[in-house]
């Protein structure tokens, strides 16, 4: 059964403006900065991409991004093939009903980012 379906897009150019603020970069778990890091030609448009799907994981929740909420909380990480997945930190786990999985898909261009996230249950 589906729960909840999120979709978000972002500009880079706008997250690349964003990057330029320390603050703005405190939404990312150290693995998602790494990650962004270790490619420095595809920075901004990865983390633009996994922005857009922290906002997706809210939408598809029906709640939004919550104020308190730490963001680094909804991390991004990729399986051993690359494929993008969701892993919610201790304090946001029990947010989704018990057996409920949230699935991902990131895409982007030099220019915008889309992520959809489906979460799915019993």
């Amino acid at each position: 059964m589906i729960i909840g379906v999120g979709v978000d897009m972002v500009e880079v150019a706008d997250v690349e403006r964003r990057l330029r603020r320390e603050t703005f970069l405190n939404i990312f778990s150290d693995a998602e900065r790494a990650h962004a890091d270790s490619l420095p030609l595809q920075r901004a448009e990865i983390l633009a991409g996994r922005f857009a799907a922290k906002e997706a994981f809210g939408k598809a929740l029906g709640t939004g991004l919550r104020v308190g909420w730490d963001l680094r909380c909804i991390e991004v990480v990729n399986d051993p093939n690359g494929r993008p997945r969701i892993e919610l930190g201790r304090s946001l786990r029990d947010i989704l009903p018990l057996g409920a999985q949230a699935h991902l898909s990131i895409s982007h261009t030099k220019t915008h980012a889309v992520a959809v996230v489906v979460i799915e249950g019993e």
